[in-house]
């Protein structure tokens, strides 16, 4: 499965790259640090799941969910958010994201999620 991880902190970024990659059925192909660099690396790597951050500079996640939805709807993006609400957990998924996470969750639980979706494809 091919991953896409997208988050406007280095060192979040590259630490869940990392763990990501750390898992045999699991290849990073990109890294991001917004929205925008995001849509650019789907055309250009053509990942299976983006792992996204949901509060970036320039593009956030949930418009880029929403873009990357559009474009290209084979692509299922995991929202990672900070915040937590119904509300919010609606509008990611109405937005195209096929799951959220809260930010504390466990590199397990985010592979779970990455292999549950993953699956449908």
């Amino acid at each position: 499965m091919r991953v896409l991880i997208v988050d406007d902190n280095d060192a979040v970024r590259h630490a869940l790259a990392l763990s990501v990659a750390s898992f045999d059925d699991l290849q990073v192909v990109g890294k991001a640090r917004d929205g925008e660099e995001a849509l650019h690396l789907c055309e250009e790597v053509q990942p299976d799941i983006i792992v996204m951050d949901m509060v970036m500079p320039r593009m956030d996640g949930l418009s880029a969910t929403r873009h990357i939805h559009k474009r290209f709807p084979q692509i299922k993006v995991i929202a990672l958010t900070q915040f937590e609400g119904r509300t919010l957990s609606r509008r990611l998924l109405e937005g195209g994201a096929v799951a959220c996470l809260h930010k504390s969750a466990s590199i397990d639980q985010i592979v779970d999620t990455i292999r549950a979706f993953a699956a449908y494809s």
